[in-house]
């Protein structure tokens, strides 16, 4: 397998690296600093590459059992056998690789949590004062029941009401953002907020943006102010 080790994507495009059926989503909401994806991902899933992205993923098991297997590119595989409940923290800034096998009857379904940088900042500092350097460290197949209790509302939120709120995902992504602060930093670890890559609700805005005005003659001026950047 070729690898790009500095392979880089964004959160909405990592979707197309792994293969299963999307099953909800936060994209069309105005939720600021909070990406929500919820899959069912194949049973038995092949090696890939897995990209960096800007922010840190948080992978919830919603349910199933699977043996997971992840390393860095060309290491020894490192397996942890997960079932509903448990869950995955990446904020590597480089690619890893990644497969898994799902035992038993149940549907492999997991979703994907993004959480901005600057809401991820303002926890740190709140924890810790200082910079609000965002530094947190690795976890396969860990169970916090704090934690699921935030997710599963984010689920509940985005698959049980027929009018998702944002301003709730928000105040549940407020809630999660603090609470790994105040458990899940890491300060060996390299500050996220360093990495040169376009946030997940940044891009959202842009992409909408383009679709809204697909009639309209290309303006990278109008992106530029939507991603909260200048055109050059």
């Amino acid at each position: 397998m070729s690898v790009n080790l500095t392979e880089r994507t964004s959160a909405e495009g990592l979707e197309a690296y792994i293969r299963g059926r999307r099953l909800a989503a936060s994209d069309s909401l105005a939720a600021r600093d909070v990406l929500v994806q919820i899959f069912n991902r194949e049973r038995d899933q092949d090696s890939f590459i897995v990209p960096a992205v800007a922010e840190p993923l948080l992978v919830w098991i919603i349910s199933g059992t699977a043996a997971v297997e992840e390393r860095i590119p060309g290491g020894e595989w490192e397996t942890s056998h997960v079932a509903k409940g448990d869950f995955f923290l990446t904020s590597s800034a480089e690619p890893y690789e990644m497969r898994w096998k799902v035992s038993g009857a149940d549907a492999f379904e997991v979703m994907h949590i993004y959480l901005g940088i600057p809401l991820l900042e303002k926890a740190v500092r709140e924890v810790l004062g200082g910079s609000g350097a965002v530094r947190l460290r690795e976890v396969s197949g860990g169970r916090d029941e704090v934690l699921s209790l935030l997710l599963e509302q984010v689920r509940a939120e985005l698959t049980n009401r027929n009018a998702v709120s944002a301003l709730f995902l928000q105040g549940l992504a407020q809630c999660m953002a603090v609470h790994l602060a105040r458990e899940y930093l890491d300060s060996s670890a390299d500050d996220i907020a360093h990495r040169n890559a376009l946030p997940a609700f940044k891009l959202r805005r842009v992409l909408s943006t383009m679709e809204a005005n697909l009639a309209s003659p290309f303006s990278l001026g109008t992106l530029a102010e939507e991603a909260g950047m200048s055109e050059y």
